[in-house]
């Protein structure tokens, strides 16, 4: 997992339900953080932790990263 191996990066959990309320209430964490176009709209687990907002790359995606390592493997 990349994002795992990030030095900023101290956990990562995954999870299955529909939101992740009660991991975020069995870990509690300082932050949550959230992409710019969730600014203004209630984001799960706001009352535990404080909420970040990070300007979205529009031009950048791993969808778009994950086809150019398609391409170049085929």
């Amino acid at each position: 997992m990349a994002l795992k191996s990030c030095r900023f990066v101290d956990e990562v959990h995954i999870f299955e339900e529909d939101t992740p309320i009660e991991l975020i209430r069995k870990i509690k964490p300082d932050l949550i953080v959230k992409g710019s176009e969730y600014i203004g709209q209630d984001v799960v687990g706001q009352e535990i932790a404080s909420v970040a907002y990070f300007r979205a790359t529009w031009d950048v995606s791993t969808s778009m990263i994950i086809n150019k390592i398609r391409e170049g493997i085929s």
